[in-house]
């Protein structure tokens, strides 16, 4: 994990530079904690998004009801 902390309040500015003198090793480690941020991020946002909501609870109900096609019983053509 990352023992280096910064100001939150920091510029945006300030914060690209401060990247930029960054060695590869720590940029990539950067990259790494942002991918890893972005993609916690983007998840959260869709467990709040109401219409994602409602096609997981409309799939949990064909689901528990046994009205749907198993992936591998759906033909190929209309896979793709």
């Amino acid at each position: 994990m990352i023992q280096d902390t910064i100001n939150p309040k920091i510029s945006l500015a300030s914060l690209l530079e401060a990247i930029g003198s960054l060695t590869l090793d720590e940029k990539r480690q950067l990259q790494a904690f942002l991918d890893q941020e972005i993609f916690q991020a983007e998840a959260d946002l869709l467990d709040q998004d109401p219409t994602v909501q409602e096609e997981v609870e409309t799939a949990l109900q064909e689901y528990k009801a046994a009205d749907y096609i198993p992936l591998e019983e759906v033909p190929e053509d209309v896979q793709s």
